[in-house]
């Protein structure tokens, strides 16, 4: 059976290696790498501050991606290829595995485009909430 496998070893392929691990970009394989435990670190509070027509540009931008994402599934379904029959059933199985994956991706750049959106709604209901409006002072 040996000359099958092409040889591509100076020795057997069932010798192994008695050296120690090499280190790969300064470190050791895996298996060899000794398991460190976390530290949990605390960030100082901070704040992030999106005007809300950004919020709305990236909520459209996802909702269009979306829609890009159902044009997956319409384009998989123009036809099967001509393929050989013992493939034909693979082939079918696969396309219909990425038509079903572009509709789930739709659906869900759709979904995070209306939170995105909502998000940027309540803030600004917030925002109006805790401002006084023009002209008017805030009571203290």
């Amino acid at each position: 059976m040996r000359g099958v496998v092409p040889r591509l070893w100076t020795g057997p392929v069932d010798d192994v290696e008695e050296s120690p691990p090499v280190p790969v970009n300064g470190r050791f394989a895996l298996w060899t790498t000794p398991c460190v435990a976390l530290v949990r670190v605390t960030l100082r509070p901070m704040t992030i501050e999106v005007p809300p027509e950004q919020l709305y540009a990236l909520a459209a931008a996802l909702r269009a991606q979306g829609d890009e994402a159902d044009d997956v599934g319409a384009r998989l379904a123009v036809a099967t290829p001509e393929v050989a029959a013992t493939l034909a059933a693979a082939v079918a199985a696969f396309l219909e595995a990425h038509r079903v994956a572009g509709g789930a991706v739709a659906g869900e750049l759709r979904w995070l485009g209306g939170t995105i959106a909502a998000t940027a709604d309540s803030w600004l209901g917030l925002d109006g909430s805790l401002l006084a409006p023009r002209g008017e002072v805030v009571p203290q």
